[in-house]
């Protein structure tokens, strides 16, 4: 995107004659309007003020002074009040660009090989924005947060060529990638998780993120690729085994008796009672694209012998005796079924929305990790370091 003036141009109010006598209203009327606008309009809407390359590198240079300070929430509203100022609402994707290359060279400047570790709290201050703009409806500053936060983390794992620089910086893509899981975002989602990925391939959730992106794209050979590469670190992985039974299943022949024989396995005791359910239904649906109504039962059966009251197989049982032509049976069934009281998902809920474990306490070991970066952010600006840091 080329760069672009910060100034957003001002529309030339359109002049009309009035006589004399309507002079004085109109100037009472402007007046009015003018005030008014002032008093609903909160600092950051509209269209973007003149604020030139010096000054925003200056006030930037501010909101990282608090977060050096050691006040993280400080240094949010600092953040949010800087960019919101600058960006304006008024199309921001006309200036977010040049903003963005602005911060990256005040970042830049105080950068050497000793200094590397400020970059870690930056990282989780943009990490932080990112949530904190999705919570203040700015989807484009979040998205702006984002790339901020991901470059910087590819910047510090490849400038600092560590073990932990690349775990770090892959558990940063990871938590950013699961919070925009949701159906609507997979794309998103799995372009962090891919990208968190390559700075730390044995990153769990990025590799059973991507498994499920895939999966949920039909991609079932890239997704068994991921799956398997998850359970090859963590092969006691029950809920990366049983995506992977399904992949395998419901993808190329050479992988489906592997795919089956996983699924006779989890229908076994101890997996939670979910994926057994899942493991059976899926068994049956197996069974049924075969044209083997019989064993299809069978296996609905023994699943509801295992799970009594188990709705989503009763459901099941149901359907096959009404396509076998024995609907007194399925109705029988049906009549049997007890309403969910909603407090827990069904299993088949809980299968195909999978969400990433333990993101918060993983947020938390990030950003008391970042903090050991204070000291030295605060260095480079010549404040004091952060209280019970040292000098």
């Amino acid at each position: 995107m080329p760069g672009r003036s910060l100034v957003a141009s001002v529309t030339a109010a359109r002049q009309r004659r009035y006589g004399r006598s309507h002079l004085s209203a109109l100037w009472i009327t402007a007046i009015v309007w003018s005030c008014l606008q002032m008093a609903a309009t909160p600092p950051g809407f509209g269209k973007s003020p003149k604020i030139g390359p010096n000054e925003i590198q200056t006030r930037y240079r501010q909101v990282l002074s608090i977060l050096a300070a050691g006040d993280q929430e400080a240094a949010l509203e600092a953040l949010f009040e800087f960019e919101t100022f600058v960006v304006g609402e008024d199309q921001p994707w006309k200036r977010v660009e040049d903003f963005w290359r602005l911060k990256l060279r005040t970042l830049r400047e105080m950068l050497d090989a000793e200094s590397l570790p400020l970059l870690q709290p930056v990282i989780m201050l943009h990490h932080d924005a990112n949530q904190m703009y999705l919570d203040r409806d700015r989807p484009f500053l979040a998205s702006h947060s984002r790339i901020m936060s991901v470059e910087l983390a590819e910047i510090y794992a490849d400038r600092a060529n560590s073990s932990g620089a690349r775990e770090f910086s892959g558990w940063v893509m990871t938590s950013l990638g699961a919070m925009l899981w949701h159906p609507s975002s997979v794309i998103s989602s799995a372009d962090l998780f891919y990208r968190a990925q390559l700075v730390d391939p044995a990153n769990p959730i990025a590799l059973m993120g991507l498994g499920a992106a895939y999966e949920r794209n039909a991609s079932y050979e890239k997704a068994i690729e991921y799956f398997s590469r998850l359970l090859e670190m963590d092969p006691e992985n029950l809920e990366a085994s049983l995506h992977l039974a399904l992949c395998q299943v419901r993808g190329d022949e050479p992988h489906r008796d592997q795919g089956l024989d996983t699924l006779r396995s989890l229908q076994g005791p101890g997996p939670p009672d979910w994926m057994r359910s899942i493991a059976h239904q899926e068994m049956a649906r197996f069974q049924v694209a075969g044209k083997d109504m019989e064993a299809a039962e069978a296996t609905v059966r023994r699943g509801l012998e295992a799970l009594p009251g188990e709705q989503q197989l009763s459901l099941q049982l149901a359907l096959l005796l009404d396509v076998r032509r024995r609907p007194k049976e399925a109705l029988a069934v049906l009549e049997d079924i007890d309403a969910a009281d909603g407090q827990e998902p069904s299993p088949r809920l809980t299968y195909d929305v999978w969400e990433p474990d333990d993101m918060e306490e993983i947020r938390g070991r990030l950003s008391k990790d970042a903090a050991s970066g204070l000291p030295v952010l605060a260095g480079k600006l010549g404040d004091p370091a952060p209280e019970g840091w040292g000098g």
